[in-house]
């Protein structure tokens, strides 16, 4: 009896889809491009996303140039001690 009276009251797919794949947006579209829209859940996302990798890209790119000043740091006293130790001979 209850599993009759759910199927009865269940959305079709399209009414299921419709329903569920919607924008958190400031108004409904009034056409098929209407640039006065915001979606505020695609604006949310592509900021976090921006501020994840702009973080991870800052933080990757100090870390090879602390790694790149230690690395040239280091040729630079072998060269020099190598460079020393000939003239001295």
């Amino acid at each position: 009896m209850i599993l009759e009276y759910a199927a009865a009251e269940a959305p079709s797919a399209n009414e299921y889809i419709v329903h569920h794949l919607g924008f958190l947006s400031n108004k409904e579209a009034e056409g098929i491009v209407d640039f006065s829209v915001i979606h505020w859940d695609s604006v949310f996302f592509a900021v976090l996303l921006a501020m994840v990798f702009g973080g991870a890209f800052y933080i990757a790119a100090r870390q090879a140039t602390r790694a790149g000043a230690q690395c040239r740091r280091n040729s630079r006293t072998s060269l020099s001690s190598s460079s020393n130790s000939s003239i001295r001979r």
